[in-house]
């Protein structure tokens, strides 16, 4: 069975999650056919610069272009969606970045399109390339011929030298904010036929981090945990997480737990246990509370804080040390 990723990649620019001027620029020059000779996709993991590039590829092939949206029906983009189109070439910089592969690469670039419009090279992990793979690349990129597009994909654009960057028309791709990505999770669920709890969807949304492969691979990992329907327990349970009422309690009374309870507290997720930032980020992030490292015990303020002796329980990492007061509003 195909994973989620796999199964619900975008097709069309319209179903790719976030990203609009994006997709809207890149859609536009599909339809009026002003192609730049190179692209350069930067942003952090799973935001959708290879999808965005495959469907551009497949756009520009298309039996009805001047398109802005594959059809998805025609030979061309039924090859492309299989990975089977001979004009649309990946090339995966992590394994194949020398100097010799840029080379071979470029004897290619010189053969006409076989099948489509346009030859495309889609250059993932580009940042990978070796300097003199670079260099090789340099007069390519300014000057390809005709009917020839580059789109080089990575998570380090700074890695990229000067003479690169400047001969590409550069798209930095954002993190998707928490509703944007709670929305697409939320559509995934109905098309799978699978009942959920919003909650439970809101957490597994924060923890992806801006990120829509991570979302959706914590999202095939809480559903084979799950007993049939998304619930908020269960999610929690899976990914490791505290409930509010781990907070709760030793927050709520002077005379209960220190706060350093809250770290090693036993509820603090039957999973691995996650440490002092992911609790209170993906926990509390709007639970009032002030958390500080805790570096010299013996100050006053520490000690009025609950923090450890100058000799620290047995366990105790003093340099990790949580301690935590309720902010009060202003005036009170």
């Amino acid at each position: 069975m195909a994973s989620l990723t796999a199964k619900y990649r975008p097709r069309r620019f319209a179903e790719v999650a976030g990203q609009d001027a994006v997709k809207s620029i890149l859609s536009r020059a599909s339809a009026t056919g002003k192609i730049a000779p190179a692209y350069m996709f930067s942003g952090t993991r799973g935001v959708g610069k290879t999808t965005i590039a495959r469907i551009f590829a497949k756009a520009l092939n298309c039996e009805k272009a001047p398109t802005g949206e594959p059809c998805n029906e025609c030979s061309m983009c039924r090859q492309a969606n299989a990975g089977s189109a001979v004009d649309i070439i990946e090339i995966d910089a992590a394994s194949h970045g020398g100097v010799n592969d840029v080379r071979a690469l470029k004897e290619d670039v010189g053969y006409a399109p076989l099948e489509g419009r346009y030859k495309v090279f889609i250059i993932d992990e580009a940042h990978m390339l070796s300097t003199a793979a670079f260099n090789a690349l340099l007069k390519t990129l300014e000057e390809p011929p005709a009917r020839v597009t580059f789109i080089l994909a990575s998570t380090e654009a700074h890695k990229f030298p000067a003479t690169i960057l400047s001969r590409c028309q550069h798209y930095v791709f954002k993190m998707l904010p928490q509703a944007e990505l709670g929305a697409h999770l939320e559509k995934l669920l109905v098309a799978e036929g699978v009942e959920y709890e919003q909650a439970a969807v809101r957490i597994i949304a924060r923890r992806g981090a801006g990120s829509v492969r991570d979302s959706i691979s914590m999202l095939g990992q809480a559903l084979a945990y799950s007993t049939g329907a998304l619930r908020e327990a269960e999610v929690r349970t899976c990914l490791g997480l505290a409930g509010q009422e781990v907070f709760f309690r030793p927050h709520g009374s002077h005379s209960g737990p220190r706060p350093a309870a809250l770290v090693a507290h036993p509820a603090a997720g039957a999973g691995p246990r996650p440490g002092p930032g992911i609790f209170f980020s993906a926990s509390f992030p709007a639970a009032g509370a002030i958390c500080f490292c805790c570096t010299k015990p013996e100050k006053p303020l520490c000690r009025s804080w609950g923090c450890p002796p100058k000799k620290p329980p047995s366990g105790w990492n003093g340099r990790n040390a949580l301690a935590l007061r309720t902010s009060t509003p202003a005036g009170k």
